[in-house]
């Protein structure tokens, strides 16, 4: 049976997995399979994309995503040879939020810039020549400033960056990892 994911969705299988989920063996020593990383995040492998996920996830690519962000209702893993996976891995499909995938850095850096702009047309407007485009220019960047600030705001833990109704526990996918 082959499928794809759908919207917003990727199918990832887990880093780290072996066949049947068994335990590993190093020199006799038994290891648990971990592919958790730092603060409950984990690393996998994008098996499948849905239509509406960013330019910038693509099969193949090595995602970082939070635990506990898989579909809502679904229960149990996917075997992962339906998205084309390697039969005997599992996979999951976890949401891809566009604004997820911008940095902090990259928002301070556009704020920093309108607010830069602002400032020059201030010192234009305390001249007196200030002319309509430049006041459709202000009002730009204002409104500019105002989401990048909102957009900011959902980057703390307590921030609310999903839309409303979404139930999924996690933040899905948050960055992809280039080698």
């Amino acid at each position: 049976m082959k499928a794809r994911p759908l919207g917003n969705y990727v199918a990832v299988c887990p880093t780290g997995q072996t066949k049947g989920n068994e335990l590993t063996t190093v020199g006799g020593i038994l290891l648990s399979i971990e592919t958790r990383t730092h603060r409950n995040f984990i690393s996998g492998i994008v098996l499948g994309v849905g239509s509406r996920v960013p330019e910038d996830v693509s099969v193949g690519d090595t995602v970082l995503y939070e635990a506990q962000s898989a579909h809502e209702s679904q229960a149990a893993p996917i075997d992962a040879e339906c998205f084309g996976g390697e039969k005997g891995l599992d996979a999951y499909l976890i949401p891809v939020y566009s604004g997820a995938l911008v940095s902090s850095a990259d928002l301070e850096e556009q704020l920093v810039r309108h607010q830069r702009d602002i400032e020059l047309l201030s010192v234009k407007a305390e001249k007196g020549w200030l002319d309509p485009t430049d006041v459709e220019k202000l009002g730009f960047h204002e409104r500019s400033i105002a989401l990048l600030t909102e957009k900011r705001r959902g980057r703390s833990r307590n921030g609310e960056r999903r839309k409303k109704g979404d139930t999924a526990k996690g933040s899905g996918v948050v960055a992809i990892i280039k080698p």
